[in-house]
């Protein structure tokens, strides 16, 4: 039977302030969940990888921190089968936090659901005596960050990681030699043309890109993640047909 504890607020540094600016447009819940449920940010696929990297590589039980954890509605089907015994989300919106609690109200581990800015939280449970988690998942957060803050976010990761423990990282990424301005252009095109978006949440959207998404190339998170200390080169896992979504398992 899982345990549910729901702590909120944090104390500590603003350093990743910006995540609760960027995400301020998924306060319209209904928005992103359509985005998720129609895989348009290839969720489904990368659910599926995770699933299998999990399984090959944590064959004891296991703890797990949920770097903006959301609604966490897809991590009962994505763990399902793994011996995952306790599960810590993070996220800085309360009505994110309220929905996740209901969607792991029966999840077969414990669940702690903490109402933190990501970067605060990672401070916090880098330092030597604090938590170590088996693995660390971040999903489409990375990106909003500054690059300071981007080099923060795998250097305390890495302190807060158990040894042998794993850094699931997905998140939007630029092509080899893409611009910021290339991708924003490549990415709105994408959304306007593909994802079936109309009218105000179409224009909100890709406005969200244009002023929050800041996406790093493949060789700029690998160089920060060894830089980190972690292990090189990431296992990369999933990558869709247009190389924007990526999945890249990164080893202590």
């Amino acid at each position: 039977m899982a345990t549910h504890s729901f702590p909120t607020g944090s104390d500590g540094p603003k350093a990743g302030k910006n995540v609760a600016g960027a995400t301020a447009i998924f306060a319209q819940w209904e928005v992103y969940k359509s985005i998720i449920d129609r895989d348009f940010m290839r969720h489904r696929e990368i659910s599926a990888a995770i699933h299998t990297f999990v399984k090959g590589c944590f064959q004891k039980r296991f703890s797990l921190l949920d770097l903006g954890c959301g609604d966490a509605t897809s991590i009962p089907h994505t763990f399902a089968g793994t011996p995952l015994a306790r599960y810590t989300g993070v996220d800085a919106s309360a009505a994110a936090l309220e929905a996740a609690c209901r969607n792991l109200a029966s999840a077969p581990f414990d669940v702690v659901l903490v109402e933190s800015d990501l970067m605060a939280h990672l401070t916090a449970a880098a330092v030597p005596d604090g938590p170590r988690f088996d693995v660390m998942l971040a999903g489409y957060v990375i990106h909003h960050l500054s690059f300071d803050d981007k080099r923060r976010f795998f250097t305390r990761c890495r302190k807060a990681l158990s040894p042998g423990g794993s850094l699931v990282f997905y998140d939007l990424f630029r092509r080899p030699a893409e611009t910021r301005d290339e991708f924003v252009t490549a990415y709105t095109e994408l959304i306007a043309t593909r994802w079936g978006l109309v009218g105000e949440t179409r224009e909100n959207t890709c406005r969200h890109v244009r002023e929050h998404d800041f996406p790093e190339t493949v060789a700029t998170i690998t160089a920060l993640a060894r830089d980190a200390d972690f292990t090189i080169p990431g296992e990369e896992r999933f990558v869709d047909p247009d190389g924007f979504h990526r999945l890249i398992c990164f080893a202590t």
